[in-house]
């Protein structure tokens, strides 16, 4: 049965542009999600290349050969472009409108624009080029942990090797996969690829804007909107994670429980707004003098909590009257006052506490009562004094408001 190209060629026209349209309509219903439209222009450049080719006759024409291979090279380029705008990068459009003018260059000179192995030579290069270079973007953006980020680095990755292998396929397969006559056969295949690539690069772009907007509704859930930190719910997670982490590999764990002295007066006296700035100056002081590694969390108020990774108590309390000194050491601009603030630090560690997290939070909260008893501004570690002593400034502070 004869393959009608003519047909072949306007159904993968009309299917690229239908592609080209679902995008719009999810940047039209997520207009934050800028990429979506930018993905949109990968598949209107592939309907004109489409479209452009089937003028194609027995012999090559200006409109196949020039029109039809930019409008092709330039899909690639944007789909390049498009994974940029995805990882929050700008575009770089030089490398296109070089493509571009290079192209047409090049068929303006005679010999290349006879030569089917030199035209195939070059569109080969760029077009893998570009789609290794979209296929680059997108891992270099793998720490945003998107299920489907993988499958898409591999098909990209994939589909630039097919185009690669037409270089020392030349002589042995026909166009358009090399530069043997034109195989109408082989032009259906390679549509056919290109449809699967587009179908493929479509579903896993949709999927991966909603992972990255489930993902940033979790993070937005567990992070205090004031200081970046992880709050309260994310403790709670990763708390029990990380200590059984630990207790598996029989490694030591440390826990910091941190309380701003006199934080009450600060917003009483300065106003809020002024409690908010200690806040974040504080945060960015546990995350100077803390390791990327550790999880810092704000969990109410003017309390936060730290959890130090394979970390003994010794370790954990130098840590902890590190922060004490450096935060001593600062001040917090605010309605013309420079405000000196001071935190009380109490210090467990697994081998105290045992792998437990209610038992560890227990004992870091005794010894942060006995930090502010012997008179704030320090770091105790927990034990059996730090414990008896936070039950009697509890006792006091409860006759107190009691009385």
């Amino acid at each position: 049965m004869q393959i009608d190209m003519f047909t072949v060629l306007v159904q993968g026209g009309l299917s690229a542009l239908l592609l080209g349209l679902i995008f719009l309509f999810y940047w039209a219903v997520d207009w934050r999600s800028s990429w979506l439209a930018w993905w949109s222009v990968p598949f209107f450049l592939a309907a004109l290349a489409a479209f452009a080719f089937t003028q194609w006759r027995d012999e090559p024409t200006y409109i196949s050969v020039v029109i039809g291979n930019v409008a092709l090279l330039l899909t690639f380029g944007c789909i390049w472009q498009a994974a940029r705008v995805f990882e929050r990068r700008r575009p770089i459009l030089w490398p296109l409108g070089l493509a571009t003018i290079g192209w047409i260059g090049l068929c303006s000179w005679e010999p290349f624009m006879a030569s089917l192995a030199a035209r195939v030579i070059v569109a080969s290069v760029l077009a893998a080029g570009f789609l290794w270079f979209a296929a680059v973007e997108l891992w270099r953006g793998r720490k945003e942990q998107l299920v489907s980020r993988l499958p898409t680095v591999l098909i990209l990755t994939l589909a630039g090797l097919v185009f690669a292998l037409r270089i020392p396929l030349l002589w042995v397969l026909p166009f358009p996969f090399g530069a043997l006559p034109l195989d109408p056969v082989a032009q259906s295949i390679l549509n056919l690829m290109l449809f699967a690539l587009a179908v493929a690069l479509t579903i896993l772009m949709i999927s991966m804007t909603r992972e990255r907007g489930e993902f940033e509704q979790r993070q937005y859930a567990l992070t205090d909107p004031l200081t970046g930190l992880s709050n309260r719910r994310a403790f709670l997670d990763d708390g029990q994670r990380v200590v059984l982490r630990h207790k598996r590999q029989r490694l030591p764990l440390s826990l910091l429980m941190l309380d701003l002295d006199h934080f009450k007066s600060i917003n009483d006296r300065y106003g809020h707004d002024a409690g908010d700035r200690v806040l974040v100056k504080f945060s960015s002081v546990l995350e100077a003098n803390l390791r990327p590694a550790d999880g810092i969390y704000r969990i109410g108020g003017e309390e936060f909590c730290c959890l130090l990774r394979d970390t003994g108590l010794e370790e954990a309390l130098v840590a902890a009257r590190r922060i004490c000194t450096e935060l001593e050491g600062r001040t917090v601009e605010a309605v013309g006052a420079n405000i000196r603030v001071t935190v009380s630090v109490g210090v467990t560690s697994t081998a105290e506490a045992g792998y437990d997290l209610d038992e560890l939070l227990a004992q870091a909260d005794a010894a942060v009562y006995e930090a502010k008893a012997r008179g704030r501004n320090m770091a105790v570690a927990s034990g059996e004094d730090a414990v008896i002593g936070a039950r009697a400034l509890r006792s006091v502070l409860e006759r107190r408001l009691l009385g």
